[in-house]
């Protein structure tokens, strides 16, 4: 191993096959530096490793690993109770307590009822959430409880003050914490590959009830393959941050996953939103990933797009990794005038378009920890309220582009403004130089000859540099675009109609039908092909 670690700050990654795994016991002292109760008497050190019992269970379902309140009984501890990294699993008993025999598990001791489905809730928190990772739903796994017979040890929750009477009452199963000192195995017997070929389906929510706009199960579960993961911009600082206040900055990652569907041709897309406290992400949340996502919460916009967000009952399970080598192959060629047309469209394209005009243009530096803007490079909340000086710069264009077809009005952020700009990077790098001086230039255009209005002076140079540049013919150009939908196929609401607008031909009035302009978000620019000159701008790079 050595061989392999060229730095110290290496991360390995080895990974164990679940047939392969072996469970081994955590030795007394560190379960008794991992939690605050005070030690107790090993059982198994007098009476010999050979007592113990133990109950199989089926997972059915296995819940988030986060922070939770955990009660705990009056006079533990005279400190204040503090959020617990903690998870919860329910399922099924699998017959009663077995004891250890010499030959392995006896038989399972009679239980009141055996007809009776006897669910049960598993509590995990302090040194027993290591075994998050091991358990799986649809998985038939034995509770192991080391040291001498002890009557209802599986049935009640002796580690709680808590009484089981308010579950029952909500219609929750009992509760049960795992002790430390338990283990978890994996059975596999013959008898028990019966019970996991019964509950073997995932659950899955019909593609109706979760693209429709019905509320009556906002919980939805649904497998997908992952397209994009987005580290979310937080929100402007003087949305969140009141005077005083040095909290973290609020960050959210999002997935973009293509639903897997039999009977779609395009399959529909929604965004995943996974924000505090489940963050950072599981692993194996990666583009090229196929995922089952389990009891996420389903929201529609104020846009009518339907999203999910991840919640404390949200299970993830990654069904297959990325490929190990994959091949970036551009969109598909497409009209814009087949995205209106209904029914199922691709969520990506590529089109050779015209650059008709650019609605408006913002370049500016933002803060990297609270996104206030930053002239000459400095936070303007710099001091108490802002520990960094580190500022980062960002541009966003918004272009009315058409391909004879439909027209779009398509947004492109940060490197993408330069290439729509007809920018090479030292012209690029030098024109956000001149913008750190203010901090922020926003041009408005309101469309082809429009008044300009902008932030800065309009008799600044770089102001007059940029007009002219956004009305050149080095901008307003044909290119391929490499687009996705600004609004996913999950709308829920129908295309609007075409509408009647009347244009003007010399002296002639005309009076057409015009299809509504689509919103699109730029993935990459090329020029095109038939492209003329770009200008006198790029011949200097």
């Amino acid at each position: 191993m050595p061989g392999f670690i060229q730095k110290q700050q290496a991360r390995v990654y080895v990974q164990f096959y679940l047939a392969d795994a072996l469970i081994l016991p955590v030795p007394r002292p560190f379960l008794h530096s991992a939690t605050p109760s005070p030690p107790q008497t090993d059982p198994t050190s007098s009476e010999g490793p050979h007592l113990g019992q133990s109950r199989l269970f089926l997972l059915c379902h296995k819940e988030a690993l986060m922070k939770r309140n955990i009660c705990v009984s009056p006079g533990a501890s005279p400190e204040v109770p503090k959020p617990t990294l903690s998870f919860y699993v329910s399922g099924s008993w699998l017959g009663g307590t077995q004891r250890k025999e010499e030959t392995g598990w006896g038989l399972p001791e009679p239980q009141g009822n055996d007809d009776k489905d006897q669910k049960v809730r598993l509590s995990f928190f302090g040194s027993s959430v290591r075994w998050f990772e091991f358990l799986h739903p649809g998985q038939v796994y034995r509770l192991i409880a080391p040291g001498p017979a002890t009557p209802m040890l599986f049935e009640k929750d002796g580690s709680s003050y808590m009484s089981q009477r308010p579950l029952e009452l909500a219609g929750c199963a009992p509760g049960l914490t795992v002790q430390d000192n338990w283990t978890l195995e994996l059975e596999s017997s013959p008898d028990i590959q019966d019970v996991l070929d019964t509950n073997k389906a995932l659950p899955e929510s019909s593609l109706t009830d979760l693209l429709s706009g019905n509320f009556t199960d906002s919980l939805v579960s649904f497998s997908a393959e992952i397209l994009f993961r987005t580290l979310c911009e937080p929100l402007p600082a003087s949305l969140w941050m009141k005077p005083g206040n040095t909290g973290a900055v609020r960050r959210c990652v999002k997935l973009t996953v293509a639903l897997e569907t039999s009977d779609c041709e395009f399959p529909p897309h929604l965004d995943v939103y996974i924000e505090d406290p489940h963050l950072p992400p599981l692993l194996g949340l990666l583009p090229g990933a196929r995922v089952h996502f389990s009891q996420l919460e389903k929201r529609v916009s104020r846009s009518h797009n339907v999203y999910c967000c991840f919640r404390t009952s949200t299970y993830v399970q990654v069904l297959s990794f990325p490929p190990e080598t994959t091949v970036s192959v551009p969109p598909s060629p497409i009209y814009l005038a087949e995205l209106l047309q209904g029914g199922q469209t691709p969520f990506q394209g590529t089109t050779s378009c015209h650059i008709v005009s650019v609605f408006s243009l913002q370049l500016f530096w933002v803060c990297a920890y609270c996104t206030s803007i930053c002239p000459q490079g400095k936070c303007t909340r710099q001091g108490s309220t802002c520990p960094t000086q580190t500022s980062v710069s960002q541009a966003i264009i918004r272009l009315l582009v058409e391909d004879g077809t439909a027209e779009a009005v398509v947004t492109c952020r940060n490197h993408h403004v330069a290439a729509a700009l007809g920018l090479c990077p030292s012209e690029w790098t030098s024109l956000l130089e001149c913008v750190r001086v203010p901090g922020r230039v926003l041009l408005q255009f309101a469309g082809p000859g429009a008044q300009l209005e902008s932030s800065a002076r309009v008799d600044e140079p770089m102001t007059v540099f940029l007009w002219t540049l956004c009305t050149s013919p080095s901008v307003l150009r044909p290119i391929v675009l490499s687009f996705e939908l600004e609004r996913k196929p999950s709308k829920i609401v129908p295309l609007e109609p075409p509408r009647l607008q009347r244009f003007q031909c010399g002296e002639l009035p005309f009076l057409t039908h015009v299809h509504p302009r689509l919103r699109l978000s730029c993935l990459s620019i090329r020029e095109s092909e038939h492209s003329s000159s770009r200008g006198v701008l790029a011949s200097s790079c």
